[in-house]
């Protein structure tokens, strides 16, 4: 591959980075800063052995020339040791189906992880998935416990997909307590939180979280 770029510092490396490796690669550990801290968004399949899979791979080839310069892509099965650890970034349920189709972009902070939901995945679906992950149509997906909101309840249990709601609610005064649920001190100190909130529960304006 011909480098026909300026001969600076920047150019050589974007240059490098882009043609080092096969438009797809299989994932190992070897490639996790790139994919989730370099300046690309990373498409990444993970598939099982069925024929759904087959053909997201398929589809995943066919695209990938067009990415070139846009994306890094990588697969990997479920099945290897870095798919279950690929899998945990992604989700805590054991019963995923498969292919499972992802995009992590990298950010000035933590990347976001997008997750496609749906197996069936053509050229046109990863085109589509890529575009609304660029628009910022969609929302990223975080790893969280089901949601739980009562209103009556004096200390508000707070999991990933409640935090943006409920702690960054510009309208009211959020006070969490982080807390270990195996650590006897947070499960002691869980009694005072509880008082605590009883105490200032006319303040209307004032929620109290754990």
């Amino acid at each position: 591959v011909d480098y026909t770029g300026y001969m600076n510092e920047y150019g050589l490396k974007r240059f490098i980075n882009q043609n080092k490796d096969p438009l797809i690669v299989e994932f190992e550990a070897q490639y996790a800063w790139k994919f989730f801290h370099d300046e690309f968004p990373t498409i990444i399949l993970i598939t099982s052995e069925n024929q759904e899979s087959k053909k997201a791979l398929d589809a995943l080839k066919a695209v990938a020339p067009q990415f070139k310069g846009r994306a890094y892509m990588t697969t990997i099965d479920h099945e290897k040791e870095e798919g279950h650890e690929l899998l945990k970034i992604f989700y805590e349920k054991e019963q995923i189906d498969f292919p499972l189709l992802a995009i992590v972009k990298p950010t000035n902070r933590e990347p976001l992880r997008y997750v496609y939901d749906d197996t069936y995945i053509t050229e046109k679906v990863i085109h589509q998935f890529y575009q609304d992950v660029s628009d910022k149509s969609i929302q990223p997906h975080y790893k969280s416990e089901a949601a739980t909101y009562n209103e009556e309840e004096l200390v508000h249990t707070v999991v990933g997909k409640t935090w943006k709601n409920i702690v960054l609610d510009l309208s009211k005064h959020v006070f969490v307590l982080f807390y270990a649920p195996w650590s006897e001190e947070s499960i002691k100190f869980m009694k005072d939180w509880e008082e605590f909130a009883d105490t200032v529960k006319p303040v209307r304006d004032l929620v109290i979280a754990k």
